[in-house]
């Protein structure tokens, strides 16, 4: 069997019969990450169709500003989804730093979350390294996955040391920089 630790399946609008019967195929268990609330309902839909898929909620910090005034919506989806992701900080991407505050009152409700229902959380960080690591510290979670990460080698340790796991993204297969993390990685934190 093989894992698919980070895919978003909503996003394949054109081919999602073929992906669906790969997946079945190869046994491919499958965490399909959601963005915000209609991705989410999206991927629930998808896993009726493949055993092997695991839709996962999370509010995409490119979309936080939209949820950020009210979070009671997103409770129901926390509640039901069996992971949480993809959630975070991005300060690389989002230049506009008046949505930053957005994205840190969306991760932090979420990481209460996967504090107080013991969930796996998934999370985004780019630009947001620092950030991240002293939000994970305050939570004190143990089941952690950061996704695609290519931040500062001195936080990638750190958060080794506290023993969260790692997916990194197509830039590995030509980044020297990302070569260097995926090296220096024990591979038990490796997805």
């Amino acid at each position: 069997m093989f894992i698919d630790a980070h895919a978003h399946l909503d996003m394949y609008k054109g081919n999602r019969r073929k992906i669906i019967s790969q997946i079945d195929e190869n046994k491919i268990f499958t965490i399909s990450n959601s963005m915000d609330i209609p991705s989410y309902q999206e991927n629930m839909i998808l896993s009726e169709f493949s055993e092997y898929i695991i839709p996962t909620f999370g509010i995409h910090p490119w979309n936080a500003p939209e949820y950020a005034s009210d979070l009671n919506p997103l409770r129901n989806c926390i509640r039901s989804s069996k992971m949480i992701g993809e959630v975070g900080l991005d300060f690389h991407f989002v230049k506009d730093s008046s949505e930053y505050a957005a994205q840190k009152k969306i991760f932090e409700f979420f990481l209460q979350s996967a504090q107080d229902q013991q969930k796996i959380i998934t999370i985004h960080t780019k630009g947001a390294e620092k950030e991240v690591l002293s939000l994970l510290k305050k939570y004190n979670l143990e089941r952690v996955i950061i996704h695609w990460y290519s931040g500062p080698i001195n936080i990638f340790r750190e958060l080794i040391s506290l023993g969260v796991f790692f997916t990194f993204g197509v830039e590995v297969l030509t980044s020297k920089e990302i070569q260097a993390l995926a090296k220096e990685l024990p591979s038990n934190l490796l997805l």
